[in-house]
């Protein structure tokens, strides 16, 4: 598959198999991620890869907060209106934790900005621009490991 067909025919999964992930392949898919571009080729990512139990564990804590914030803290409006743009996403996230056999989680090294909590803090434009270049590089690592996995089927 090219890269042109695959950018226009990846979709995203919510549904998985319990067929296992060969490591070679894991390992493929996030050598796409680590060749991204990032702003100032600061690659502020940090991959975790997890096909055990811990990845249940995490989406038994988002259940708990779900169930302790409601449903609505969770969910995507629909802009100028009070609607949900789909049924609470987070539950979902959860949902899709526990079915996938291996999860790959993306953290910000935050290397400028020292993450959200200090933009929050310091809420200047360079801060907030920085911020927003750490988040763009792990979007662009995430994208690059998505097509890699769809292009491998």
């Amino acid at each position: 598959m090219d890269a042109f067909e695959t950018i226009l025919t990846r979709r995203s999964v919510r549904r998985f198999t319990n067929q296992q992930v060969p490591k070679e392949l894991i390992e493929k898919i996030i050598t796409a991620g680590i060749h991204a571009p990032s702003s100032k080729n600061s690659q502020p990512w940090h991959f975790i890869v997890d096909n055990t139990e811990k990845k249940n564990k995490i989406a038994e804590l988002l259940e708990a907060e779900i169930k302790i914030k409601g449903h609505e803290q969770f969910s995507v409006k629909i802009p100028g209106t009070n609607k949900n743009a789909r049924p609470p996403t987070a539950l979902d996230s959860a949902r899709i934790l526990r079915e996938c056999n291996t999860a790959i989680f993306i953290f910000s090294t935050a290397p400028f900005t020292g993450g959200r909590k200090q933009v929050l803090q310091y809420p200047d434009m360079n801060s907030l621009l920085a911020y927003s270049s750490e988040i763009e590089s792990i979007a662009a690592s995430s994208q690059n490991m998505l097509l890699t996995a769809h292009s491998f089927g």
